[in-house]
């Protein structure tokens, strides 16, 4: 079971506002999570997080790779809103709601 988080709620928004991101801003955000996600492996060689994580540096790397600076308190602040399991890393879908609230109602322009 997850552990309960204050936050919660807020990432529930998130979450429903990451849904109505039209397909191509997905699609986006989905690749700039794979070109940086990583793959912990735990003793016995099991994948810690499915599909990979983004760790703190990681992080950083696909937020700026989406336009957005950000100071290290501020990255700290963010891994702690939308880690809703408390892994110390965002899984795609963390990592989709995090992107949904970071652009708000706008999509990424055309490349």
């Amino acid at each position: 079971m997850l552990p309960l988080r204050p936050h919660l709620g807020a990432l529930a928004a998130s979450l429903q506002l990451a849904a109505q991101l039209s397909p191509r801003t997905r699609s986006k955000v989905a690749s700039i999570f794979e070109t940086h996600s990583t793959t912990e492996y735990d003793a016995d060689g099991y994948a810690s997080h499915q599909g990979g994580a983004l760790y703190t540096n990681e992080l950083r790397a696909a937020i700026e790779e989406m336009g957005y600076p950000i100071s290290d308190e501020h990255l700290k602040r963010l891994l702690s809103e939308f880690d809703a399991d408390a892994s110390s890393a965002l899984d795609l879908l963390e990592f989709t709601a995090l992107m949904a609230r970071m652009l708000g109602y706008k999509e990424l322009p055309e490349e």
